[in-house]
């Protein structure tokens, strides 16, 4: 983890940050080369809601996410809510979202979630052995280490965004290396960065719908059956984590 000097804060130099006021809560947004009717019916699959967007050179899928509305309806649940969830090892929506494999059809893709005070990126690369790669964000930390997920590169990064190695590596460094700030606004910056769409499909200004976005809702026997996946990967992590 890279030293942080003491002084004035970073942040108030920074070339790209930016204080924002995004929508509350987990949000994200999934970039895909892929076709919208492609990004559909994998979303259809999916066990998490969501809206798929068409954008310039790129298609958006928007999973659902847990709102400031959607929080307050929770709120008797909220002595249990984040630290019980984890002990558990259950996942709120966006994060199950995140983690789903990307298939070749909609690959390369870059992932940009808002999971907490965490900002996280997933890289879907474009080869056919290519797994899923992470840079996960945290305030005053810049990147962090998230096991077991495989860790991802600056490379990757600017090669599923489009970008030459050399310059978009450079780019990515300047953002992802700064520790000040939110997980929105570094989410906002890395856009800026690496010249992709959606901010305001992200910070919730443009509703996925008057963006012309269709509405997905995964079929109950896929959500079924990633549940019961999901809840067995749980099973091992914790079996894992006590050994």
């Amino acid at each position: 983890m890279t030293d942080v000097p003491e002084g004035p804060s970073k942040h108030q130099n920074h070339p790209l940050r930016r204080t924002a006021a995004p929508a509350a809560g987990d949000r994200g947004l999934l970039l895909t080369r892929g076709r919208p009717d492609r990004a559909q019916a994998w979303a259809r699959k999916g066990q998490v809601p969501a809206q798929v967007v068409p954008l310039e050179r790129w298609t958006a899928i928007c999973p659902a996410p847990s709102d400031a509305r959607q929080a307050s309806g929770q709120a008797g649940r909220e002595a249990r809510g984040e630290a019980g969830r984890e002990a558990r090892g259950e996942a709120g929506g966006v994060e199950l979202f995140a983690a789903r494999p990307v298939p070749g059809a909609l690959r390369p893709a870059v992932g940009l979630y808002v999971v907490g005070v965490r900002a996280v990126v997933t890289v879907h690369g474009s080869g056919r052995r290519a797994v899923p790669r992470w840079l996960v964000w945290q305030p005053g930390d810049a990147l962090v280490l998230a096991r077991p997920l495989t860790p991802g590169r600056f490379a990757d990064l600017a090669l599923a965004a489009g970008l030459a190695v050399g310059a978009g590596t450079d780019r990515i460094a300047q953002v992802l290396l700064e520790p000040s700030g939110t997980a929105f606004d570094v989410l906002a910056d890395l856009l800026t960065a690496l010249a992709l769409p959606g901010r305001d499909l992200l910070d919730g200004s443009v509703a996925p719908a008057a963006a012309g976005g269709v509405d997905i809702v995964p079929s109950p026997r896929s959500v079924a059956r990633l549940r019961a996946v999901a809840r067995e990967d749980a099973k091992e992590r914790a079996e894992l984590e006590q050994r």
